[in-house]
């Protein structure tokens, strides 16, 4: 080997799933494209009432009454005082002067 020289790895052919070999270089690039694709797509199917009778609530019912109700402009500004003074970059205004 000479120095300077770097070695290339390539894949010159692949097998599908049917055992078919691949060895044009497009088949190769739509070959892996699509293993990707799918290896990074929910396959998760249609039984989704199922799955979810499986899952535990964790947010009880008095919980989601609170979570629910009306939020009150007192709670918003204490949260907003709470906050400090953040403003937008360059705006002139803060959250606090819309109440």
């Amino acid at each position: 080997m000479f120095k300077g020289v770097k070695k290339r790895n390539r894949i010159n052919k692949l097998v599908k799933e049917d055992g078919v070999v691949v060895e044009e270089e497009r088949e190769i690039h739509g070959l892996v494209t699509n293993f990707y694709k799918n290896l990074f797509s929910s396959c998760a199917g249609t039984r989704f009432d199922e799955l979810l009778a499986k899952v535990q609530p964790k947010v009880t019912a008095m919980m989601n009454q609170f979570l629910l109700r009306e939020i009150t402009n007192e709670e918003v500004k204490l949260a907003l005082d709470g906050m400090g003074g953040f403003e937008g970059a360059g705006s002139g205004w803060n959250a606090c002067s819309l109440l």
